[in-house]
């Protein structure tokens, strides 16, 4: 009876653990941005282009497995990687924004850019949709989002971590908020009021034209040359 009881108390603490550590924090924060951004931005899509899009089976297949799979373990295995800090610095908030942005710009960018050269094997799932929607944002290939996606988004956290030893837990919540909502934002087809910066735009005319405009904020274009 006593180690019954144990081991009911031990799978208790760890299904604790599980739901309050920082990676299911993360990923909590991340689905409800993608998701809560997607639906708001559906309402403005075409609807035929919703309709197509979300009739796929392979589609829904392969973006249920990267959000509700692929993204927690991934956050998990990160977490083992990353010393949190508690403490609350809106200054140094802000330097952890703009580099983590800076670094998925660079990062990003390349890697996109070698995977319409070397990687379109692999790549070319994402471009199976034409138009893209905001919620096929992550369409990906798997191995697209553990090699570029994931290791683009992150490399910011850890150049921080080599920086100062940690991060801020605020900072890793802002991070996992504005991630997808500019994954989302960017690969939608809505009206233009909702793009006063034309990031968006930028984006869509790489899916119109796959040999331009890799990055998000067009500054490693301008670098490459494919800036359009």
């Amino acid at each position: 009876m006593i180690e019954e009881l144990t081991l009911v108390v031990m799978w208790f603490m760890v299904c604790v653990h599980l739901v309050t550590s920082v990676a299911m924090i993360m990923t909590a924060l991340f689905l409800t941005s993608y998701l809560t951004t997607s639906l708001v931005m559906l309402q403005y899509e075409p609807p035929d282009l919703v309709k197509k899009a979300m009739h796929s089976d392979k589609v829904t297949a392969v973006l249920i497995f990267n959000l509700v799979v692929l993204i927690p373990l991934l956050n998990m295995f990160a977490e083992y990687c990353v010393n949190v800090s508690y403490s609350l610095n809106v200054g140094w908030l802000v330097v952890e924004m703009f580099t983590a942005s800076l670094c998925y710009e660079v990062l990003f960018g390349l890697a996109h850019f070698m995977m319409h050269k070397q990687g379109w094997q692999i790549h070319k799932l994402h471009h199976e949709i034409h138009e893209p929607l905001g919620i096929t944002a992550l369409y990906n290939h798997p191995m697209e989002l553990i090699f570029v996606l994931y290791p683009s988004a992150i490399a910011g956290i850890m150049l921080l971590m080599l920086w100062q030893g940690s991060v801020s837990f605020w900072f890793l919540c802002l991070w996992n908020i504005m991630m997808p909502m500019t994954l989302v934002w960017t690969h939608s087809s809505g009206p233009n009021r909702f793009d006063p910066l034309m990031i968006r735009d930028f984006h869509l005319k790489h899916h119109k034209n796959p040999f331009k405009c890799f990055g998000t904020f067009s500054l490693i274009d301008r670098v490459l040359g494919t800036h359009e």
